[in-house]
């Protein structure tokens, strides 16, 4: 049984990308979910948050991973009291949500990241 995501994304924008393991991934930001549409420019404010996630080298990405999108901005939920950015991981093998943290909210430490499938193939 196949699983949607609760927030699907269905459009997004490319703003960049980042290199781990000698490996280029893209990063973006949605423009359009389930639930809003945001502006480029919106959108563009959105993925310099998850860049600045990336600041820690051992932010945990999942291997075969080509594109990270962002769906929601900086936030806390109800299941995870320290602010990140949810983020997609687009992967050819079966894309997976992942919470990537703020660095502002971390000083510093790195923190363990779990991540749920997350079946959207529309990015």
């Amino acid at each position: 049984m196949s699983r949607k995501a609760f927030n699907e994304i269905f459009n997004h924008v490319i703003t960049g990308s980042i290199v781990r393991n000698g490996k280029t991934i893209d990063i973006g930001a949605a423009t359009q979910t389930a639930f809003f549409t945001r502006t480029d420019e919106m959108a563009k404010d959105v993925s310099d948050n998850l860049y600045a996630s990336f600041e820690h080298p051992d932010q945990p990405i999942p291997p075969g991973t080509t594109a990270i999108i962002a769906r929601e901005g900086v936030h806390k939920s109800p299941k995870d009291k320290q602010d990140h950015i949810t983020g997609v991981c687009i992967n050819p093998k079966g894309n997976v949500s992942l919470h990537f943290i703020n660095p502002d909210s971390t000083n510093g430490d790195t923190v363990e990241l779990e991540g749920k499938a997350d079946d959207s193939k529309k990015t």
